[in-house]
């Protein structure tokens, strides 16, 4: 009788320590899987300057406004203007990055 309530409560004390070191374990990975996952390590664009900053902004400002207008001849109206503003951009990224290459190459 003795033994029997000895092993019960050695069995319960392992149940206890296991479950705790399970739990601390996928705790400590979940955290660190987490990190990982969802920081971008940031990659420092030598070409990116201030004024494709504010190109993007007022890029991202006009798709803004088309998407919210609900009259469809504004929004037509709104859609060139950002499409025209988008290519600019795109271009402007373009013609950077080219010289960029050119400083690194000369």
């Amino acid at each position: 009788m003795f033994l029997a309530i000895e092993i019960n409560r050695l069995i319960n004390d392992l149940q206890i320590r296991f479950f705790n070191a399970a739990t601390t374990t996928q705790r400590n990975n979940s955290n660190s899987n987490r990190q990982t996952d969802n920081r971008r390590k940031k990659r420092n664009a030598i070409w990116w300057t201030r004024e494709l900053e504010i190109k993007r902004s007022k890029t991202h400002a006009l798709r803004r406004l088309y998407q919210k207008e609900r009259n469809q001849q504004v929004r037509s109206i709104k859609l060139i203007s950002y499409k025209k503003n988008l290519a600019e951009y795109k271009k402007m990224i373009l013609t950077k990055k080219k010289e960029k290459f050119q400083e690194y190459i000369n």
